[in-house]
């Protein structure tokens, strides 16, 4: 047996709503992620920049100060009042400034300090290593205490002067960068001038902002570092999640208008479908019509030509033909009834119920196909015991069913040797169950399974819709019609109806 192809089962609307919003937000936020880093990148360079050229003017300050000191160093000779005077003065216009030192050696080979504030003066050591030179001297770093670090520059009538700078006051409150922007000030040694701590980022697989520069000064060639950790709050949420609402909306509207679409498209194509099979099985329909009136219509044909007969005969059999015409009368009848159950069968709405006495209805179906069973030299051994509860239904469905039934019973014991039609009527805990067992040949497994469906047929030259009426009868009455195999070795339908309720209380 060859491999049925697999059908992928539909995704459902909303699950596609979902994957599309998921890719276009995750497109919109990838975007939107690299416009805010490129414009935080560039925010932050702009800021360094701006750290950068602050941090240059208090470098040209510091050695316009040490410039200023040296030039005036003739003047100020050796008195330390005037020399406090002149830095007193200075502080005052540079507050970076701590202190302003003076050394000079003594005669016994020491060096001196005056300073303009106390502070622990410099060591003969450290002193002794600044190199000497000509002009305006040399610049050199030195550490100090804690937050602080000394600038030194040599005269050339052999002082050294020495600007203690505060590191915290080199950039004014209003000058320094955003809290989330650190930076550092270093030598080239290594040795750390200034610093503003950066904050760290809980998003720590993120890399940071990094900007690294010297600083304009040819004299204090110092290296200014800055960097900025990625903080989540710098994120344009609000932008990202408005985004998000957005194209869930559109998300959510695409995928409605598509499948309103795909839903009109399949609509139109059922409809296309359906008229041609309309068109294609109305044939059928009325081939079945005319296969459902073909009893009645026989049995008008047999009763009419005893008419005639029974008039014909000399003298004339009037009980017989009076008998003839009631059978005639009750077949056209019969015939009405079953084009109004068809009609009902082709119609949407279900035939009001009533309370049918269900033994009453088996009777007048065996009366009906007595003939064709004579004929055919079939036993009928029926139990219909009295007294049994009324049923909910239509009779005259239910007539049609139990005469098409035994009719076909007939039909498949025509080649049997041992003719046997056993009818019986039973009581269950809410329902009557009544059994039609023929002798006949039965059928397979897999006709019994489809013997209900519509255009199914195991008899030569069958429309299949005569069974298929049947079941919708009776289970329009809320009852079930169904196939088994004969313990005489033929087919045993069984018809279960509901009792009327009333009959149960």
């Amino acid at each position: 047996m060859p491999a049925q192809p697999m059908r992928l089962k539909p995704v459902p609307l909303w699950l596609s709503a979902l994957l599309v919003w998921l890719g276009l937000s995750l497109a919109y936020a990838t975007w939107l992620l690299g416009e805010q880093r490129a414009a935080t990148l560039e925010a932050f360079e702009t800021q360094s920049r701006i750290v950068h050229r602050l941090l240059t003017q208090r470098a040209e300050q510091h050695e316009a100060i040490l410039a200023a000191l040296i030039a005036a160093e003739l003047s100020m000779g050796t008195s330390s009042g005037l020399f406090e005077t002149f830095a007193a003065s200075l502080q005052r216009a540079y507050p970076q400034v701590a202190s302003i030192e003076r050394y000079r050696k003594t005669a016994q080979g020491r060096w001196q300090q005056i300073a303009s504030q106390p502070t622990l003066p410099l060591s003969d050591g450290v002193l002794e290593a600044l190199p000497e030179r000509s002009g305006e001297g040399s610049l050199n770093v030195a550490a100090a205490e804690p937050g602080h670090y000394r600038l030194l520059r040599s005269s050339q009538h052999g002082s050294i002067f020495a600007l203690r700078i505060a590191s915290e006051r080199l950039l004014q409150p209003e000058e320094l960068p955003p809290p989330f922007m650190g930076a550092e000030l270093s030598a080239s040694d290594g040795l750390l001038l200034w610093q503003l701590p950066v904050r760290q980022s809980s998003w720590t697989g993120l890399a940071p902002l990094l900007f690294s520069k010297h600083l304009g000064s040819q004299s204090q060639p110092f290296v200014l570092t800055s960097r900025q950790a990625p903080l989540p709050e710098q994120l344009p949420w609000l932008r990202l999640g408005m985004a998000s609402a957005m194209l869930l909306l559109v998300s959510l509207l695409s995928c409605w208008a598509l499948e309103q679409y795909r839903q009109s498209s399949i609509a139109r194509r059922q409809l296309a479908l359906a008229q041609a099979s309309r068109i294609n099985t109305m044939g059928e329909l009325a081939a079945g019509i005319a296969h459902e009136l073909n009893q009645p219509l026989a049995a008008m044909l047999a009763n009419s030509q005893a008419l005639a007969n029974f008039i014909a005969d000399d003298p004339p059999d009037l009980p017989g033909a009076q008998q003839a015409a009631g059978n005639l009368a009750r077949q056209a009848k019969r015939a009405g009834a079953i084009v109004h159950r068809l009609r009902q069968f082709m119609s949407p709405h279900t035939p009001q119920a009533e309370s049918v006495e269900l033994r009453g209805v088996v009777e007048g179906a065996l009366g009906l196909t007595r003939e064709t069973l004579r004929r055919q030299q079939i036993k009928v051994h029926a139990s219909l015991p009295s007294g049994l509860p009324p049923v909910l239904g239509d009779a005259i469905g239910f007539e049609q069913v139990l005469v098409n039934l035994l009719l076909n019973a007939a039909e498949a014991m025509g080649g049997q040797p041992l003719r046997r039609l056993d009818v019986s009527l039973t009581r269950e805990a809410r329902s009557l169950r009544l059994d039609i067992a023929d002798s006949g040949p039965g059928l397979s497994s897999e006709a019994a399974s489809r013997l209900f469906e519509p255009f199914f047929t195991t008899k030569q030259g069958g429309l299949g819709l005569g069974l298929t009426i049947c079941s919708s009868i009776i289970e329009q009455a809320g009852g079930q019609l169904s196939v088994a195999s004969s313990p005489a070795g033929g087919c045993l339908f069984s018809v279960t109806l509901p009792i009327v309720m009333e009959a149960l209380d």
